[in-house]
């Protein structure tokens, strides 16, 4: 495919509308537990919701190899390491705010794992053989987890960074271990790579394509079913359960589906323009919606009635939407005014003093304390519109 059309489909209404339903579902994840009665949150319809919001970040871990899969065959960008670099230290950087409200001093936690899996995407896209070491990484890290991984955690006495490349126990400050979460930025790698060579055809090839989903969908439906049906554990924080795992084979596959049909019947410009998210915004909505539930949580809006509840996520999820698009198109117009140095600077001396409000604040002053982190959050996002 030549660069035209590459540059054509590095920015697909179907890729942000993804990225808005992965949005939706960590809106009402996260709502569902901090607003609800927590019996539920684990009954009934809402408990079902809830879990399912729980894949939000298989999907946006999924969207990040994706977007390194469009760019597979371009020449390398000038500053190619500078970007990648400064994305990752950026994200990881916001992660921390959450572990500085809490009085620790370090941790890894969804932000931080974006910018460790944009690291590992940046490194297999400039490799030969870009496509086999995303393959390698889904099969290690599988092997690691659900086969080798106890035997080797037992035999190596592991702890620490072993712990973490195995995924087999849970680690303080950690959210997410290296195995399996690695293999979703590897599937979407290697998917994006399919849309770049296919998607000026994909009309063509629908009816195939959706039958080879099928063979995700149909055993994965069953298993999931049977690991329900016998009571497997569906947990995922710290350590993920096979059948989490199994489940969110299902759960990407599809959403994959439906993302076709919104293709091929023509609702990506209607879909995108009440639920599609950019890049930058993608990731400002992370602190926006979550420092909205704080706030609501703070001032006694919990064990809300369901249907209060439905109207409250609505509103969330609304005002979310605007603001993470505000911020970055606030990004881009201040990019296109102010130097560089100048912007990075500003913003990282009002982060030092959202971090420094953060860190002395006594988690009695929760509304300040919900402030500073939101803040210092979004002004990283911000910072995000810069290009090096």
């Amino acid at each position: 495919m030549k660069d035209k059309n590459l540059v054509k489909i590095s920015n697909l209404s179907e890729l942000n509308i993804l990225r808005g339903i992965a949005a939706l579902f960590m809106i009402i994840n996260h709502a569902s537990y901090k607003l609800l009665p927590s019996k539920l949150t684990t009954e009934g319809i809402f408990g079902t919701i809830t879990f399912i919001g729980s894949f939000a970040p298989v999907l946006f871990f999924l969207i990040t190899g994706i977007g390194y899969g469009l760019q597979d065959g371009q020449k390398k960008k000038k500053n190619y390491w500078l970007n990648i670099i400064y994305k990752t230290s950026i994200l990881c950087l916001a992660d921390q705010f959450l572990f500085w409200r809490e009085g620790q001093l370090i941790g890894l936690n969804f932000l931080g794992f974006i910018g460790f899996s944009i690291m590992i995407m940046g490194l297999i896209r400039v490799s030969k053989h870009p496509l086999i070491y995303a393959l390698i990484l889904i099969f290690s890290s599988l092997l690691l987890r659900y086969i080798l991984g106890s035997y080797l955690e037992n035999k190596l006495d592991a702890s620490g960074l072993i712990i973490w490349l195995l995924g087999t126990k849970g680690l303080s400050n950690i959210s997410y271990p290296f195995s399996p979460w690695i293999t979703y930025p590897c599937f979407g790698y290697i998917f994006g790579i399919f849309l770049k060579r296919n998607y000026e055809k994909i009309e063509e090839i629908i009816i195939k394509d959706i039958l080879k989903f099928m063979l995700f969908i149909v055993p994965s439906s069953l298993v999931t079913y049977f690991l329900w049906a016998k009571n497997f554990s569906f947990h995922r924080w710290g350590t993920v359960a096979v059948a989490f795992y199994v489940a969110s084979i299902l759960v990407l596959s599809i959403v994959i589906v439906v993302l076709y049909f919104i293709k091929i019947y023509s609702f990506s410009n209607l879909l995108e323009n009440y639920i599609g998210l950019r890049g930058v915004s993608s990731l400002a909505i992370v602190p926006i919606h979550y420092g909205l539930i704080s706030i609501l949580s703070v001032v006694g809006f919990n064990n809300l009635n369901p249907l209060i509840f439905i109207a409250i996520v609505l509103l969330i999820s609304y005002i979310s939407f605007i603001c993470a698009d505000q911020v970055e198109s606030w990004g881009r117009s201040l990019v296109r005014v102010w130097p560089t140095q100048r912007i990075l600077y500003t913003g990282l001396t009002l982060v030092a003093l959202c971090a420094i409000i953060t860190w002395f604040t006594s988690p009695e002053s929760s509304f300040v304390l919900v402030v500073a982190v939101t803040a210092g959050q979004i002004l990283l996002c911000l910072l995000l519109t810069i290009r090096w």
